[in-house]
């Protein structure tokens, strides 16, 4: 990242998860706002008339289309249904906002960009991101998949597009995938402001002229994989070892 090196892109496109993945979401997104706007009912065959739509239109693949059309079916009831709560309780909702938070002394600043944002009618923020594979549990939210936690610090902080800031009573996970279920991220444990204490102190920590970067930091499992292990001294240094900290002349 550092030398601003990306991994090319392959030659030719595949049906791969990040292609189903932004299919799925886009989906999900135009199916909501047609909700949101009357000119779609909110049942499973109006979602999957909208997954028919967009998989012909961004989907060259026939067999792809043929799967992941199946995929959205077995959880078009499912989806709809909680859909229907979520409906009830939005006065509005919007989709894909940015929200930025800055550190202030530090420099830094934290962007993100929300999937969907629904305001209840007392104006508090409920937080939403699709997945389309299995979403992070608890403990996986607590100690590595920080994004809902952190996208909850900067809606408290300064809020995403022109909402400004606003309290968070939820933010969840809606996962997609062959088991359909909700995961809510534990705000009750990690409140936005101890969310953003913690950034803050690794933000501070990093910025330290003399810490040094590790390769592989805090990976999540020892088998994972980076795009820069090709380019890393990836079995040298790894996380079984202290690392040498030496000054350079």
């Amino acid at each position: 990242r550092i030398l601003r090196l990306s991994p090319l892109n392959p030659l030719m496109r595949e049906p791969d998860a990040l292609t189903r993945g932004i299919v799925s979401h886009e989906v999900i997104e135009d199916f909501v706002k047609a909700v949101c706007d009357g000119s779609l009912p909110n049942t499973p065959e109006a979602l999957l008339q909208k997954a028919s739509e967009v998989l012909a239109r961004d989907v060259p693949w026939g067999e792809a289309r043929v799967l992941w059309h199946a995929r959205l079916a077995r959880i078009a009831g499912w989806f709809t249904a909680q859909e229907a709560a979520r409906q009830q309780e939005a006065l509005s909702i919007l989709s894909e906002q940015v929200g930025k938070a800055e550190i202030v002394g530090l420099g830094f600043t934290l962007a993100a960009k929300a999937d969907r944002i629904d305001l209840d009618h007392a104006g508090r923020v409920h937080l939403f991101d699709y997945k389309t594979g299995a979403p992070p549990s608890k403990e996986q939210q607590r100690l590595f998949d920080k994004q809902l936690l952190l996208e909850s610090a900067i809606a408290e902080r300064t809020g995403f597009g022109q909402m400004g800031p606003r309290p968070v009573v939820r933010a969840v996970y809606i996962g997609l995938g062959s088991n359909p279920v909700e995961a809510p991220a534990p705000l009750d444990e990690n409140p936005p402001g101890k969310v953003w204490e913690e950034f803050t102190e690794l933000a501070r920590a990093w910025l330290e002229p003399t810490r040094g970067y590790t390769a592989r930091r805090a990976m999540f499992g020892i088998l994972d994989v980076s795009d820069y292990d090709l380019l890393s001294r990836h079995g040298e240094w790894d996380v079984t070892h202290d690392p040498d900290q030496r000054p350079v002349e």
